[in-house]
């Protein structure tokens, strides 16, 4: 039987999950999981009793943190895993997804999104509208790709990094880890990390501090 899901998280995000997750018929728990400061809401519950009273055995946990702190989202996504939770992947009905392709778990694939033959997808990426990974790229985890995002074929893509509306990443090329890809930028040489590129060709612009990571302000 399938566990209902406790979405982490009452922001934008969250509620998305809520909504595709009615439209996949996944059984739902009835309140938003939130940090236990923030469990203010007739529609909230405390993490703490969340665990108190809704064992992994009753309940899944889906990590819907918003993306403005990869840091953040990560800390959330490994606390639920630490404590023994399910961490269900969500694929929206016309997300296209090909029978190969391997996905990790708390990845969000929304509509219209597409994911070719041969990726591999790790933990806790967002795939959002109409975004495409390419054949044979390999993702790491705690990834955002925005719409229209184009990732090209046998690309590598490490770990928390942000992709920008329609930014591009051509064949083969290689991300390393806390990088931010502005909108409409086309990254066409090897070995970004931990560092902001714009443009098209994108430039590199600053660095990412490693212990603060990629931040959307």
């Amino acid at each position: 039987m399938q566990l209902p899901v406790a979405i982490f998280g009452a922001g934008s995000l969250g509620r998305l999950a809520a909504a595709y997750l009615a439209e996949l018929k996944m059984p739902r728990f009835s309140s938003f999981v939130v940090d236990d400061a923030f469990a203010n809401g007739a529609d909230r519950i405390a993490w703490s009793a969340l665990v108190e009273d809704h064992p992994p055995s009753r309940v899944a946990v889906f990590v819907a943190v918003g993306y403005r702190n990869f840091r953040a989202r990560a800390s959330v996504f490994n606390r639920v895993c630490a404590a023994g939770y399910e961490v269900p992947n969500i694929v929206c009905t016309n997300a296209h997804v090909s029978s190969d392709v391997s996905l990790g778990r708390n990845n969000f694939l929304m509509p219209g999104s597409v994911v070719e033959p041969g990726a591999r997808l790790g933990d806790n990426n967002i795939v959002w509208s109409n975004a495409t990974i390419c054949h044979d790229t390999v993702v790491g985890n705690h990834n955002f790709f925005a719409a229209n995002a184009t990732i090209g074929g046998e690309a590598r893509i490490g770990d928390a990094n942000f992709f920008g509306f329609s930014s591009v990443v051509l064949h083969q090329r290689r991300i390393g880890d806390d990088v931010l890809v502005g909108a409409q930028s086309t990254v066409t040489s090897v070995g970004a990390h931990r560092a902001v590129y714009v443009g098209s060709p994108a430039r590199k612009i600053r660095d990412i501090d490693p212990v603060v990571g990629v931040r959307i302000d």
